[in-house]
């Protein structure tokens, strides 16, 4: 009985960190480039996903044939728009996890880092377009499908 309760302290502890981060964390959809943000308002953001484009919003990536669900949250100690994020993606046939940063250097841009891109790049992979890591802007008016 008594490690059950030091299971619920910690529990309690934890909770609210958890929340917090949550709660400061990404707000809205953002998508590669402003030009991208201009169709999907024009022709909805459903279109610029079956065009092949990949949203990214606080539960994830969102593309066609692949997502990626962000599992866990961590803010940077010292940053107040920087955070560690987990996840786990999944394309068909494939299911693998990843850890990104993302930080925000200007209001409404994110620099994402994936670490599966940057080992791809150590190995020689291409990443390039394909992968998750790059600059994405915040596409306001638009909702995900």
């Amino acid at each position: 009985m008594g490690s059950l309760s030091y299971a619920v302290a910690a529990f309690l502890v934890l909770a609210p960190a958890a929340a917090s981060a949550a709660d400061n964390f990404i707000s809205g959809n953002y998508l590669r480039s402003e030009e991208i943000c201009s169709n999907a308002k024009k022709n909805s953001l459903q279109n610029v996903i079956e065009d092949g484009n990949m949203v990214l919003s606080a539960r994830g990536f969102d593309a066609l044939e692949y997502n990626c669900a962000f599992v866990e949250v961590s803010k940077h100690p010292r940053q107040d728009k920087a955070w560690l994020v987990t996840a786990i993606c999944e394309e068909p046939g494939l299911m693998s996890p990843d850890v990104f940063s993302i930080v925000e250097r200007q209001s409404g841009q994110l620099d994402v880092t994936s670490m599966r891109d940057e080992v791809s790049s150590i190995k020689g992979s291409e990443g390039g377009e394909d992968g998750l890591s790059g600059t994405f802007y915040r596409c306001d008016g638009v909702t995900l499908p």
